[in-house]
């Protein structure tokens, strides 16, 4: 995610505060499986499993 384009504003409705806080000011970064549990992605596959 990038700061430009409204993209924090669209996750904080999606995944709330203290997630946004976490990738923006701390560059914290998330990988499928959190992306799944925060209901950014509808699953996560092992890089072996995609084409």
């Amino acid at each position: 995610m990038h700061p430009g384009g409204g993209h924090f504003v669209i996750l904080l409705r999606l995944i709330g505060c203290g997630a946004v806080a976490a990738m923006a000011l701390f560059g914290e970064e998330i990988d499928g499986t959190k992306a799944v549990q925060l209901g950014l992605a509808w699953e996560s596959v092992d890089d072996a499993d995609v084409e």
